[in-house]
This record gives structure tokens, sequence and C-alpha cells, in this order.
């Protein structure tokens, strides 16, 4: 037995694999050495732990391989996972004509298989035309295909399947997560209001779990209201906006988006689209309008709404003939006013809460880099990241900031946010870059950062928070006569103490 130190740490990119030369491995050494097979699966980032997994793929491998050349099953990516959705493909293959995708099921009802054929082949869709997606049932040996255009699930051939391998041009060196960024299926609303009104968007499987448990509980009487709380970039404005979108459907009653802001080109773009949608100031004749015709009421980011208001509003939901829905973040607030979190304890009707855990909007390197910036006692950090998507300038003059920033906004396209700039108008909003400045009045205090100028303190903090927590793909640090923060951003970013 040849023994193998993995190092713990470490996460291989996932890799092109011969399907072939996985067959001659597998055979060859499971009997032989189980962990040096595994070694092997981890060069390439494969996990395949399951013996039942492992024996299905080896019985689709015989069944191509007897049609197909060593060269033809070259370049497959086994186990690929869209990052941040947790969307899984069993095979994959990328091409320059076309991508092939091949799910492999020891079982399956074939209610199933055209589910999720047809997932896939919306996943597949977004990046470019031209799929091949297919779906082979071990215990069975059928397989089933789906037509590009029809999405018509069809009974397919085993001729048929290695001929899409034979006249794919592959695409060896293939970015996988750059093709499958993100952003190419978590839109939101009011960013992308275009593709949520086309419903070209997709939730995580958490987003789904949630939504389904808050249909159902609307279906009987007993439940009113449905808490969704989670903290900035976990999906909340999609996901309510999509449980409005199927509540209506489902229900055939009105809903009525009550957004705790100021209205954005997004909002009002939706409400050229037959949505109904206001301000809180507005929220009375919503309310009204509810009771009237049974519906639906949200409120989309409800930790922003006065103590007052929430008070008067759940004195008056035991008498309004509608659901409720109160999206917020208990977190993510303007001023100590706003922060009332715990007035939900108060509500006196019936309701569920749920929680989004996953941040999804911000890359997982941005969310390293917040988290350390704002907390020095931050301090694990992760080998993982190398901040490739995080940017940094120092200034000392007021007039060279200005101009770089205005040439960040009017030549590089970036999201430009000053040290104090209000923003009320991009709650719920994302940008796939955004740059912010922080200024000499920023400090930290116990090993937390908080601003000693105005705004005040803590308002200050959650503003800036608010504003990086807006990108989706990078971030620009500019730091300005503060060289307390620009000695904790270059810790981050090298990773070591100065």
């Amino acid at each position: 037995m040849i023994g193998i130190e993995r190092h713990k740490l470490e996460v291989p990119a996932l890799l092109p694999i011969n399907l072939i030369s996985l067959r001659q491995a597998h055979e060859a050494l499971m009997s032989h050495s189980p962990e040096l097979f595994h070694a092997y699966l981890d060069t390439f980032g494969i996990t395949m732990r399951k013996q039942q997994e492992r024996e299905d793929i080896m019985r689709f491998i015989d069944m191509v391989q007897e049609m197909a050349d060593p060269g033809d099953l070259d370049g497959f990516y086994i186990g690929y996972t869209i990052p941040q959705i947790s969307k899984e493909f069993d095979l994959l293959r990328i091409g320059r004509n076309y991508i092939l995708n091949i799910e492999i099921k020891h079982i399956g009802p074939i209610e199933r298989i055209q589910k999720q054929l047809r997932q896939n082949r919306h996943y597949l869709l977004a990046l470019k035309p031209g799929i091949r997606s297919y779906s082979y049932i071990v215990s069975t040996g059928e397989l089933y295909g789906i037509d590009e255009r029809s999405a018509e699930v069809y009974p397919a051939t085993a001729e048929e399947l290695v001929r899409a391998i034979r006249e794919q041009e592959i695409e060896k060196a293939a970015d996988l997560d750059r093709l499958f960024s993100p952003k190419q299926y978590l839109v939101s609303p009011l960013s992308s209001p275009e593709k949520f009104v086309n419903q070209h968007y997709f939730l995580t499987n958490h987003q789904e779990e949630i939504k389904k448990q808050v249909l159902r509980s609307f279906a009987g009487r007993d439940v009113k209201c449905a808490l969704i709380s989670g903290t900035a970039g976990t999906g909340k404005t999609l996901l309510v906006y999509d449980i409005a979108l199927h509540y209506k459907r489902q229900y055939g009653r009105e809903v009525y988006m009550v957004h705790c802001g100021r209205l954005s080109e997004g909002h009002l773009y939706l409400k050229n689209n037959d949505w109904n949608i206001c301000d809180i100031r507005d929220c009375d004749a919503a309310l009204r309008e509810a009771d009237r015709s049974g519906g639906l009421v949200v409120f989309d980011e409800a930790q922003r709404i006065r103590r007052e208001r929430m008070i008067g509003i759940f004195e008056r939901m035991p008498s309004v003939d509608a659901k409720f829905i109160f999206s917020y973040d208990p977190k993510q607030y303007i001023s100590n006013a706003e922060n009332r979190g715990a007035l939900f304890n108060r509500l006196k009707v019936p309701y569920v809460a749920h929680r989004l855990k996953t941040t999804i909007r911000t890359n997982k390197e941005i969310a390293s880099f917040i988290d350390k910036l704002l907390d020095l006692r931050r301090l694990n950090y992760d080998p993982h990241f190398r901040y490739r998507n995080i940017h940094l300038q120092y200034f000392d003059d007021a007039e060279a900031l200005r101009k770089f920033l205005d040439h960040l906004k009017s030549r590089e396209g970036w999201e430009v946010f000053g040290a104090h700039r209000s923003v009320q108008e991009i709650i719920g909003l994302e940008f796939d870059k955004v740059a912010v400045v922080i200024d000499e009045h920023f400090h930290y205090v116990n090993g937390r950062l908080y601003s000693k100028g105005r705004p005040a303190e803590h308002q200050a903090r959650q503003m800036l928070f608010q504003q990086m927590t807006r990108a989706r793909e990078e971030l620009f640090i500019v730091v300005y006569r503060n060289f307390e923060v620009l000695k904790r951003c270059l810790e981050i970013l090298r990773r070591r103490q100065l």
C-alpha cells in the first residue's frame, strides 16, 4: 500500500481528464491502492468517494469506449459545480461548436430525468447556443437526449451520443469558472430587470427550498406572514420577487411590492411591466388594495422601516385579508433608528421565518476581504484567496483623488461611491465593479472599523459596508490620507502583518 499525504487546505482546480485513462486507473489502482487512485483523482480536482458513483461512471465509460477511440474521450470535466450556485454537472466538455453534457444516474423515473435535462439546457443556453445534453440510466441502459430548440426529451441511442462526442471541437483550456460566471444566472431584479422579466435567472438550491416552503405555508389559512432574513449578498431581493411572481401565477391574486427606500430605474422598469411597486410612503394604499383583492404584500429591505410605521403595520395586519412577506437584513441598516429587527418579535399574526445563509452576490474573495477590512480580529487568512479582484490606490491630494475617481467612472466603467455618499438609491442593486473611498475619518476602535467624522460612526460603517457589498466581480479601495486603513489593506493583500 502506497501512502499519499494530501494537504487538507489545498483544493485543486478542476482539470479535464481522459475517460479511458480514468477507467484504466480505476481498474488498476482500486484493487492495489485505493488511496493512490483517489490521489490521482485529486490531481484533477475530482471527488468520487461513493462506490456506487464510481461504478456507475465506469459502466458508462464501458458503454461508449466500445464505439470510440481514446482520443475521442479526452477533455472531460467530472463533477463541475457552478461557483456560488451549487449546480453540478456530472460530465461536461466545452467545444467551439457546442457544449456537451452527460448526466449519469443509477436509477431514475423519467420525470426526474426530464426535469434535470431541461434545467441543464436552461443553464447551458445562458452561455451560448449549441448544446448536446444527455442522461444515461445505468440500471436499465436507457439513454435520453433533449432537443436544444424545443426542449423536448427523447430516447437517444449510443451511436448518437458517440457521434456527438466525436464531432465536438474540444476546447481543452476552457476556464469553467469564468465561463460559468454566477452573474450569468444570479441576476438582480433591480439591476437587470430585463433578464428578470424574461426569467433569464436561476435560484440556488437553498433559495428554491425556501420558496417552496413559503408558498406551501401560504396555501392554508394558518400562516399569514413569512419573514425572510439574510445578510448582504444572499439574494433576498431576487428570492422575494420570484416568490411574488409564482404566488401571482399559483393563486391568481395581485402582489404589491413595497420598497423601503427610494425607487430605482429598475423599479420603474418593473412597474412598466405590470408590477405593483411603491415606496414605503405609499404602503397604506398598498395595504388597502391587498385587502380588497386578497393578495400578497411584500416589504423589501424591511429593516429600514421606522419603528412607528412598523408598529402601525403590525397593528393593521390582523384585519387585512392578505398575506405578507418581510425581507430584511438585521445587520444592514443606515442608522440606529432603523435597526428594528427585534420588532419582528411583536408580530400579531401567525408567521414562518426563513434565513438565507450563503452569500451569492459577492464573490468569496471580495467577501473575505471586506470581512477582514472591517474587523482586525479576523486573522484567519485563507491561502485559497489571492485577492486578484481587489484593487488598491492611495492618494494624499484631494484634486488628484477627484480626477482619479472621474477616470474610474467615465473611462473604466466603475460604480464610484464617495466617502459618505448616500446609498439610498442603490439598496437592492448590484454592480460588476465598485470603487469606494475610505478617507481620514475612518479608524479602528477595539479592532472594528468606524468613522469619527460625519455622519455618525456606526452609520458611516454601515454605509461603507453596503457600498462594498454591491460588488459582484471587482472591488477598488481608494484610500485617502489614512495610513491606518492603508496598512490594513496591505496586510490583507500580502497576507502578513506589517
